[in-house]
């Protein structure tokens, strides 16, 4: 079973593309989640925070099959 919705109209190579692009960014979610867990000053923790909080909005997109936007990866 692939942890991401599938549409019909999605041909292999798409959705093993996508999949590899949800696995790099859940990689980098985790990243930053331990990033967070080390940062003790209260501003780089905000700053971080807001960060996570984009990696998982694009997370969710592109689980749920959407095209990330350009000004999304920006």
């Amino acid at each position: 079973m692939m942890p991401v919705s599938t549409t019909m109209s999605e041909d292999i190579q798409t959705r093993v593309a996508r999949v590899e692009a949800v696995r790099a960014k859940t990689r980098e979610v985790d990243r930053i989640k331990a990033r967070l867990g080390r940062e003790k000053q209260f501003n780089k923790r905000v700053a971080i925070n807001a960060e996570l909080r984009v990696a998982r909005q694009e997370l969710e997109r592109l689980a749920t099959g959407e095209p990330i936007s350009a000004k999304a990866s920006e």
